[in-house]
């Protein structure tokens, strides 16, 4: 007999090779909380950044095709988030995309604030049943330390927050959606953009 994992939730994390520290020069940003200040957001950020937007758009195109959802992907939006000391994110997801990513282009410590996944599967369940050790099959949420480089494709739906920054210094990245570059769907349910 062998466990089946059937529906999983795939996400891919890896350190980018490539220099991308000119992100470290971008000056908009989504704050994590927003206390209503009248601040400018730009959500086509990586326009400002063509190289490393084909950095990213080619890193998750391999990781598409990877999954058998060919290469026929184009970044839908980007943005910077910021994330003060003391802050931290509500949960949330992205609406009207395929896949997201996250991208850790800065320097971070063990106090910056993890990005922490809910499990999908908890919001159906209807008994809360403690596994004695937790794993990647049965943990209710699942998260990932900042770490300079570090990109992570998850699918959009996934339900996400950015944890507390108990450090004493801002914490960014850059946020990314991707969605179909042609149509997609089949027979009636298909869509041509």
């Amino acid at each position: 007999m062998s466990k089946l994992f059937l529906f999983p939730t795939v996400l891919e994390h890896k350190i980018i090779e490539k220099n991308t520290d000119q992100l470290k020069n971008n000056t908009i940003f989504v704050p994590s909380r927003d206390r209503g200040e009248n601040l400018k957001r730009d959500y086509t950020s990586l326009t400002r950044f063509p190289r490393v937007k084909n950095i990213i758009l080619e890193e998750f195109k391999n990781f598409a095709e990877s999954l058998g959802y060919g290469r026929d992907f184009k970044i839908s939006s980007s943005w910077f988030t910021s994330t003060q000391p003391g802050d931290d994110g509500s949960l949330h997801n992205h609406q009207n995309s395929f896949y997201s990513a996250i991208y850790y282009y800065d320097e971070y410590d063990e106090n910056s604030g993890n990005i922490l996944f809910e499990n999908p599967c908890m919001r159906n369940l209807s008994l809360f049943v403690v596994p004695n050790k937790f794993d990647v099959s049965n943990s209710h949420s699942w998260s990932f330390d900042p770490e300079k480089r570090l990109l992570i494709f998850f699918p959009s739906y996934l339900f996400h927050k950015i944890g507390l920054n108990k450090s004493d210094k801002t914490r960014y990245s850059l946020a990314v959606n991707f969605i179909p570059s042609k149509g997609f769907g089949m027979q009636d349910s298909h869509i041509n953009l």
